[in-house]
């Protein structure tokens, strides 16, 4: 059976360029990639240079979080840094560490993928607006969320491993 995670991972990858392949037929010829943090562009380059560049930036990520995830399932546990490791790793326990471990690294690639989606979203609208004008409210919001989902995680981790039971 699949993990849950790495199917959000390759839903969220294949979305997101998906989604930049729907909006680039809507982006005009340059395009506003970079803006100040009062929204306004200072960056700029063809729509196709930036539609593939991003779509590229989904298919390494999640190519690099199925692989960190695949490698958590094989590598030797003296390569594994975690705290507890002689219990974690324990023959009655491994698999269902490296299972954990592999699963936690799909899912925090769906959350890295989800988070892109969202700023690419922003740069797609900043693009169609008129003058050119980044939400930069929206992407702190969005920034702050990724922030606190990331921290989120990592506590999990800690609390999970961080002591035995």
């Amino acid at each position: 059976m699949r993990s849950p995670s790495l199917l959000a991972l390759l839903a969220t990858g294949a979305v997101g360029a998906l989604l930049l392949a729907y909006q680039r037929q809507h982006l005009p010829e340059v395009v506003a990639s970079h803006f100040g943090a009062s929204g306004v562009a200072n960056g700029w380059m063809p729509r196709d240079t930036h539609c593939l560049l991003a779509q590229g930036l989904f298919v390494f990520l999640t190519a690099m979080f199925c692989f960190m995830g695949w490698m958590m399932l094989r590598i030797p546990a003296k390569w594994v840094n975690l705290p507890n490791k002689g219990h974690w790793f324990a023959a009655e326990r491994e698999t269902d560490t490296r299972r954990h471990l592999s699963g936690w690294s799909y899912g925090f690639g769906a959350v890295v993928n989800l988070f892109l989606i969202f700023a690419f979203h922003l740069v797609y609208r900043a693009n169609l607006s008129d003058p050119v004008a980044f939400d930069s409210t929206a992407m702190m919001a969005g920034l702050i969320a990724f922030v606190v989902a990331s921290i989120g995680a990592t506590i999990v981790l800690f609390l999970r491993y961080g002591r035995t039971p």
